[in-house]
């Protein structure tokens, strides 16, 4: 019987990627924000349900990361069907809000939009921030900071520098993405020089610091933006950085398993001699340890943990202590209240949170373990929290609807994907990096503001010179 129903709850699943590949996929393509969200979805809900229940209670459940937590098929499947619900409401919601939206932009506009740098103000402006962000990887490098060195809690509080410095880092997503369009339209000297500099910058960080995050998302970003500018995915590019992805998975998890300290810091020697010892470190125990593969392997899969969070939210509902997490993520709304208005605000961070009260993790300080968007939802409404859903489509279509349909130049476009890349595919929680959005927009007003007061200061002197124009009478010049 339960065998039963979680086929059905598969079907399910595959009728509501169906219903939103016809209708929400063919108008908005991969640059809407519910197409990366159901991406993430499929390997986090069915496909890591898929595995947990066939795992339940055999030895499989080592090799998929499991048997910590002992999962039963009943527990998978009501986790599965609250899932489930869950991206059936959200397709359904983002759908019927879809109705009256137009299968914008259209190729053909996307195609010949301007590059959104039209005024010399604005070239200095966008360029002046991409000196500053290599400026500050360069430091950071140099200063033994470039993957954010683990300190104290009461540190982290206080270290006002080391926060503003790690904000102005996600600067690198409204570079690249730029430099991503434009790319596709010229190849002139300055977008090459900024498309190779800010991808080394983040593809260096990932190697050192064996971050899988950006290397997942920088090819992704990569592929939309081909879609943007030639109406077609590059399929081949793709491949191989899947490829490329779950090779840099195993060096990564190798890594960290045996070479951690020489990984996450650079005291021995340089970057390129931490990478390199780091390497030799994962072939050496690979030709040694012929298990290790297969040990490797299973951690790749056990990142997709959508199901075991959601899972062990459901099962540990009444016994969590929530305290000021009782509202889940919005508490950290707290967050911008300065010390020195609140000398006493505690270091509110909903995943550190969840990683001890969810996940049973003691030492949570120097640990995240976020529970996904759903299982936040569950944690904070149990069943209701699908309203959540609901929410999210609303938030997410105002998103595409202000600042992808109405974009003029891949300036604005930029903006807008630099937006779902910080606090659309991260599937943390409700207010998940919209401190750090926050300094990404200061930036683009910023590059723009100026051209914009120009723009509205000559526009009565075009009016004007447009009805003379008009009319056939001259202007006169003194």
């Amino acid at each position: 019987m339960i065998t039963i129903a979680f086929l059905l709850l598969l079907l399910f699943n595959a009728w509501i990627v169906f219903i939103y590949w016809v209708t929400v996929y063919r108008k908005e393509g991969p640059a809407s924000p519910l197409a990366i969200v159901l991406l993430f979805y499929l390997f986090n809900y069915p496909l890591r349900a898929i595995m947990l229940f066939v795992a339940a209670g055999t030895d499989l459940e080592w090799d998929f990361g499991s048997w910590e937590w002992g999962f039963s098929q009943g527990e998978i499947c009501v986790a599965l069907s609250y899932a489930t619900l869950f991206a059936g409401c959200l397709v359904m919601a983002y759908l019927m809000l879809s109705r009256r939206t137009k299968a914008e932009p259209n190729y053909c506009k996307r195609k010949s939009q301007p590059s959104g740098l039209d005024t010399d103000w604005r070239k200095i402006a966008f360029f002046g921030l991409f000196g500053a962000y290599m400026l500050l990887f360069v430091y950071k490098a140099v200063s033994s900071d470039l993957f954010g060195l683990y300190e104290t809690l009461e540190d982290l509080k206080h270290s006002f520098l080391f926060n503003l410095m790690h904000l102005a880092a996600d600067l690198k997503w409204f570079l690249v993405a730029y430099a991503f369009l434009r790319i596709q339209r010229t190849k002139s000297m300055p977008v090459i020089i900024l498309a190779v500099s800010v991808t080394a910058t983040i593809v260096i960080s990932a190697f050192v610091s064996t971050a899988k995050g950006d290397l997942v998302a920088l090819p992704l970003l990569w592929a939309i933006c081909v879609w943007l500018v030639r109406d077609r995915l590059p399929k081949l590019t793709m491949a191989f950085a899947v490829v490329a992805i779950i090779g840099f998975a195993f060096y990564s998890y190798t890594a960290r398993k045996y070479d951690y300290l020489g990984v996450r810091s650079v005291e021995g020697g340089s970057m390129l001699e931490s990478v390199r010892r780091t390497a030799g470190t994962v072939a050496h125990m690979h030709k040694e340890n012929k298990d290790l593969w297969k040990e490797q392997a299973g951690k790749v899969f056990s990142r997709f943990d959508g199901m075991d969070s959601l899972t062990l939210c459901q099962r540990s509902d009444l016994f969590i202590e929530k305290g000021l997490y009782v509202a889940g993520s919005i508490v950290e709304l707290g967050n911008v209240v300065p010390r020195l208005v609140w000398p006493t605000r505690p270091h509110l961070s909903f995943n550190h949170h969840a990683t001890y009260a969810v996940w049973g993790r003691s030492n949570y300080y120097f640990l995240e373990m976020p529970i996904g968007r759903i299982g936040e939802s569950f944690y904070v409404l149990n069943w209701g929290g699908l309203v959540y859903a609901v929410f999210y489509a609303l938030l997410w279509k105002w998103m595409y609807r202000t600042f992808m349909l109405r974009s003029r130049n891949d300036l604005e476009t930029a903006f807008y994907l630099c937006m779902v890349f910080l606090v659309v595919l991260p599937d943390a929680y409700l207010v998940y990096n919209w401190k750090r959005l926050v300094v990404v927009a200061a930036a683009y007003v910023f590059v723009t503001s100026n051209g914009v007061m120009r723009v509205r200061k000559k526009t009565p002197r075009v009016r004007c010179q447009a009805i003379l124009a008009k009319s056939g009478v001259e202007e006169e010049h003194a």
